[in-house]
């Protein structure tokens, strides 16, 4: 596997975007998260790309935008966690909720461990009246 992209004389490690954007996602700057996990989806698309950006579109509450990230990162592999995990907030949002108990039942399978984000599932269940 190659590790290295060459443009001109420069290297670039290609996940130097996937841990700028993480960053970016710590420090809730979620356009420019957005911006660098796009621009990494175009370059070298990746579940963790289209994770990437599904969150930060998430968190800005661009919900049809996150959902088409999503939904690409889980063509790449629909065995991740997180991403039914957020395919489950986001049909929360809005309103499908018999697409969150899918997407909630697949989280499941996978056995989920993130405790943050299994809490904040476990919150969006209870506003709209469904208590886990």
């Amino acid at each position: 596997m190659q590790h290295l992209r060459y443009q001109g004389k420069k290297a670039i490690y290609p996940y130097v975007h996937l841990d700028m954007g993480n960053c970016h996602l710590q420090l809730k700057n979620y356009k420019a998260a957005k911006e660098v996990f796009l621009k990494a989806c175009t370059t070298c698309p990746t579940v963790s790309t289209w994770l990437g950006a599904g969150i930060a579109f998430f968190r800005m509450r661009e919900f049809k935008q996150a959902e088409i990230a999503l939904v690409e990162g889980n063509h790449i592999d629909n065995k991740n966690q997180k991403v039914w995990a957020y395919l489950t907030l986001i049909c929360l949002a809005l309103e499908r909720f018999n697409e969150a108990e899918t997407a909630f039942q697949q989280m499941q399978k996978l056995e989920l461990t993130n405790v943050t984000l299994l809490l904040e599932i476990a919150d969006a269940f209870g506003k709209v009246g469904n208590y886990r």
